[in-house]
């Protein structure tokens, strides 16, 4: 598949194609603290034309809640279930696999997002571990029913131990938010959940049994309900055509539109560039000029 270039004068048709559209938020919407210039405009101009808008984002770290603030603060409005985000579909998981304790090497955010949800949290945030290796050696892995990983702003070695040494021993299911290996920070990238995640997979010998986050389709499975709740009629189109997803990262957002069957629209704001759109075999619908 070709990608098609968008111009200025194109931008009036892809508007009339669409009327669900998909937004990352890191490198689509902000880098960094910033907000990327017209990037609300552009939101506000979608929902002026009728268009349903949602958030979809592999950030764990805040909740559903919290992303709704951050939207605020650069002036797009935004209820909590048009957020979708790993940590919320990581708790729908849980449940739906009767997964009721969980270990999480994780934020704070992706631990209240499963105590939502009715899910029982164990380790989040707290220094669990003794430092001492042998104390760590000896000490007893909890009773959960899987480990929960992605990235965590105080990671430490005891962490990490931790719920490698549960997956280990319980052989309970290993569940990766996202895996994303770096974040589009400014002006250097940092390292993101997928770059631990993939220390843990290496120190348990496997990779994860699931990752909920893009290019996962997860994210879009309860969008067909969502949209149709804010519908009084029904439309005669299938819905996958009615959606596009605006992403910056080719092997998460381009590949989760692709995954899920809906077009897409890759920008040049973050990650992506006009180069590895053209070397990669993952090819967006559409490319911003």
């Amino acid at each position: 598949m070709s990608t098609q270039a968008v111009s200025a004068r194109d931008r009036a048709s892809l508007l009339a194609a669409y009327d669900v559209w998909l937004f990352d938020c890191d490198g689509v919407l902000w880098n960094g603290d910033d907000l990327i210039p017209g990037a609300n405009h552009a939101i506000q101009s979608l929902r002026d034309a009728g268009k349903h808008v949602f958030f979809v984002t592999n950030n764990s770290t805040r909740t559903r809640q919290e992303y709704a603030q951050r939207l605020m603060k650069y002036h797009i409005t935004a209820e909590q279930d048009a957020i979708l985000q790993t940590g919320m579909a990581t708790a729908q998981y849980c449940v739906s696999k009767g997964l009721r304790r969980v270990l999480v090497l994780g934020s704070q955010g992706l631990a209240d997002e499963l105590s939502l949800a009715g899910v029982q949290v164990v380790g989040a945030q707290d220094e669990y571990a003794p430092a001492d290796l042998n104390a760590m050696i000896r000490d007893d892995v909890p009773e959960v029913d899987a480990v929960v990983v992605s990235i965590d702003w105080s990671l430490t070695y005891p962490k990490f131990a931790r719920a490698a040494k549960t997956i280990r021993a319980l052989g309970v299911p290993f569940i990766a938010t996202n895996i994303d290996p770096t974040l589009p920070s400014v002006p250097h990238q940092v390292p993101g959940s997928g770059s631990v995640i993939q220390a843990v997979a290496t120190a348990v010998g496997r990779d994860p049994d699931v990752v909920i986050g893009k290019p996962s389709p997860f994210l879009f499975e309860p969008l067909e309900g969502l949209v149709g709740a804010r519908e009084e009629g029904k439309s005669e189109r299938p819905f996958a055509s009615r959606c596009i997803m605006v992403g910056d990262r080719l092997e998460t957002d381009i590949l989760f539109a692709e995954n899920a069957g809906i077009a897409s629209l890759v920008v040049y704001t973050g990650i992506a560039t006009p180069e590895a759109v053209s070397a990669s075999p993952v090819k967006p619908t559409y490319a911003i000029r």
